[in-house]
């Protein structure tokens, strides 16, 4: 198998990962969070699809096109990157709307730069298209000023979003460390793969790369998804619970599991945070029920028999 047949078909393969992942949490997009989540992923499936879609253009101009569209979601994702680590990390509710459109502006204008590229050639000088077989390549981009300014403001709004990510795991509980820890790995395996196939470190490979990464990233969000329930089991704002205070304060999710306690807690249980934070809430109070809690007082003795 050749190089090309290779990269097409992990772009396939990539863009399959991303969209069954929309698909799973597409149920849960009502939180914002997720809804970042989900349009980070719905822009790395428009990214991959378009490099395989490019491939089999007819002509420079049909492929152009789709490079296009290709780039729309690489402006794109850096910024939705950015915002979802500022909402996973505790900052509530992300960025300001204002905020995001102020950030945007450098996206969009690449975006305008690329595609009106033929009239200015701000942002590309060239691309040398190459017919290998079944495959019409862009194997060179002579790149112009405009994608340098492109290219250090996404990784540098990537990196931004990574470093509040490892900010955060440093003073949160280890279920959400090891959140963290898939998620900055699915971020930084497709940027060091893009920055490999920018500045040409591997020159026997003529074809798009990207996609090798974006599987190795849809690998690292899987993880975060299934086994360690991203978006599932997931940190709250530390203020909402009054550490200061001496009650006892443990913070439950829809499902009734348990997403954080306060120090008083941590005493009363006899426990750190990393032992109970996931568990039901149900463990602790035997026969817990809000919708009796509804229409009758109940008073419920807490217990640490099974942390």
């Amino acid at each position: 198998m050749d190089q090309y047949t290779l990269f097409f078909l992990l772009a396939i393969l990539a863009t399959m990962v991303m969209l069954a992942l929309c698909v799973y949490i597409f149920p849960t997009r009502h939180r914002r969070m997720t809804k970042s989540f989900l349009v980070m992923l719905a822009s790395i499936a428009l990214w991959t699809a378009s490099i395989a879609v490019g491939l089999l253009a007819m002509s420079p101009e049909s492929g152009y096109m789709w490079a296009v569209l290709r780039m729309l979601g690489v402006f794109a994702v850096p910024l939705i990157w950015l915002d979802f680590s500022l909402q996973f990390a505790d900052h509530t509710s992300g960025m300001r709307p204002m905020t995001l459109v102020w950030l945007g502006i450098i996206p969009l204008a690449s975006l305008i730069l690329m595609a009106s590229n033929a009239s200015h050639h701000l942002f590309l000088k060239e691309i040398v298209w190459v017919q290998h077989g079944a495959f019409l390549v862009d194997e060179t981009w002579v790149l112009g000023p405009w994608f340098w300014v492109h290219l250090v403001y996404s990784y540098g709004l990537i990196l931004a979003g990574d470093f509040v990510l490892i900010r955060a795991a440093l003073r949160l509980p280890a279920a959400y460390r090891r959140q963290i820890i898939t998620l900055v790995a699915g971020a930084l395996f497709p940027l060091v793969v893009n920055f490999s196939f920018t500045f040409h470190l591997l020159p026997d490979i003529k074809v798009n790369y990207d996609p090798f990464g974006f599987v190795l990233a849809g690998a690292a969000f899987s993880s975060a998804l299934f086994a360690y329930r991203l978006l599932d089991i997931r940190p709250i704002a530390k203020q909402l619970l009054l550490d200061g205070l001496t009650d006892v304060w443990v913070v439950i999710d829809e499902k009734l599991r348990i997403v954080d306690i306060n120090p008083a807690a941590e005493k009363l249980f006899c426990t750190h945070p990393d032992k109970i934070i996931g568990k039901p809430i149900s463990d602790f109070l035997n026969g817990l029920s809000f919708e009796a809690g509804k229409s009758t007082r109940l008073e419920y003795e807490l217990t640490a028999e099974k942390v």
